[in-house]
């Protein structure tokens, strides 16, 4: 289905819009939609109808009908060479871009890996030092610190503060201790016990 303009041009077409386009410059010359940049158009600008009707200059004579034949084909090798061209040359930038993004994938993917064997031997390292401090392994993710020096600085202020958490510390009333009950297996049995032992 053509959608043709009032112009006669098919803007659906491959190169309409160009073609379109084409046809206003001509038309309109240089004209911008500002107010105040009215004006007539550009000296050179003509509209595309005078050009239709314009006579050839004096010099040139009519072309006969192998002229014209030998100008279509010439004009035709002209544009299957400039098309080949620019696939030539775009095939040459494809190369050139697919190594390019291919190095920069490269390049974010090793800065990465660097930045993960960083984090990686900075655990390693807080792992150690809590090691050889006595801490445990909660604490060894709590220290801070970029180098060795700030984290066992950091270490030993949390044995300062917090002491090493080899044994469990009593807190004073945070549970009392009842007697050891011999519990039965779940369900019903464990319900009778539940109420025929007395409570304190």
């Amino acid at each position: 289905m053509s959608k043709r303009t009032i112009h006669g041009i098919d803007i659906t077409a491959p190169g309409g819009i160009t073609a379109l386009m084409d046809f206003h410059r001509l038309t309109f010359g240089d004209a911008v939609m500002e107010e105040g940049a009215g004006g007539p158009a550009p000296a050179g600008a003509t509209p595309a109808a005078a050009l239709a009707e314009t006579p050839a200059p004096e010099g040139d004579k009519p072309l006969g009908e192998n002229g014209e034949k030998a100008l279509a084909s010439e004009r035709d090798a002209r544009k299957v060479a400039e098309a080949r061209v620019r696939e030539l040359e775009d095939a040459s930038k494809s190369d050139e871009q697919k190594r390019g993004e291919r190095f920069a994938q490269l390049e974010k993917s090793d800065r990465e890996k660097d930045s993960t064997i960083g984090s990686l031997e900075s655990t390693i390292q807080r792992y150690q030092i809590a090691a050889s401090k006595g801490l445990d392994l909660d604490a060894a993710e709590r220290l801070r610190g970029s180098t060795k020096e700030e984290i066992e600085a950091d270490a030993d202020e949390w044995i300062a503060k917090w002491g090493t958490s080899k044994s469990p510390r009593e807190v004073p009333g945070a549970g009392a201790r009842g007697e050891d009950r011999n519990d039965v297996a779940p369900g019903l049995d464990r319900l009778r016990q539940a109420y025929t032992t007395p409570s304190k």
